[in-house]
């Protein structure tokens, strides 16, 4: 079984990345979406829920949920979900400290994270707003994988950036965005970046740039 991962997915509004999520998420049986738009909740087999709910619906063998957090409180309710994701993903991570003897004792999930920018910025969060740091360091150990979302690459921390193994870049149009891709990627992919079409990506791992397109432009 491939160990869990770390993605980014990023794009200006209207060039494909959140096609390409829903493509992702589509392929996972396990899902929580943080959502601070509420959108998935109204997409085919997607369930709405609330924090008290969380952790029961959570024990199934099988969801996909939708967690809308309060307006304004992003950055808090992301730290308290990565914190009560891996509280109870202490199973996996401790059957991988012994050394992954037969079968999991639970499966892998998948956290995907809408709207980064607002709940987990480059900016720095207050000291007690943590849980996305330790998922950033440990999810992959617990068994969770990640996708964050955002519309500029530069907006998100950099230490959600410095964990992604893959990340995928849609269309930039700002200087330090480019910027921040090129760090990855290399100085020669700058006009590319600018200059993507719609439901055009490039699809980067391990410093290797290739062209993709989403399967809706």
């Amino acid at each position: 079984m491939a160990d869990a991962i770390m993605a980014g997915i990023y794009g200006v509004r209207g060039m494909g990345k959140s096609t390409l999520a829903k493509e992702k998420v589509k392929a996972m049986e396990r899902v929580i979406v943080f959502d601070p738009q509420g959108e998935y909740a109204y997409l085919p087999g997607f369930k709405p829920v609330a924090w008290s709910d969380l952790a029961r619906e959570m024990k199934k063998s099988r969801f996909r949920l939708s967690y809308k957090p309060a307006r304004g409180a992003a950055p808090e309710a992301l730290h308290l979900l990565c914190d009560k994701i891996l509280h109870m993903r202490e199973p996996y991570a401790d059957w991988m400290a012994r050394g992954r003897p037969g079968k999991p004792p639970i499966d892998q999930m998948l956290l995907a994270v809408e709207e980064m920018p607002v709940s987990y910025p480059v900016e720095k969060l207050p000291a007690g707003f943590w849980g996305m740091t330790e998922m950033c360091e440990r999810g992959r150990h617990s068994g969770v994988e990640v996708i964050g979302l955002a519309q500029r690459m530069a907006t998100v921390s950099t230490k959600f950036r410095g964990n992604c193994e893959e990340f995928f870049v849609f269309r930039q149009d700002l200087i330090n965005d480019v910027d921040a891709v090129c760090k990855y990627i290399g100085n020669e992919y700058r006009d590319q970046i600018r200059n993507l079409p719609q439901g055009q990506y490039l699809h980067v791992i391990s410093g290797k740039a290739t062209l993709k397109k989403t399967k809706k432009p």
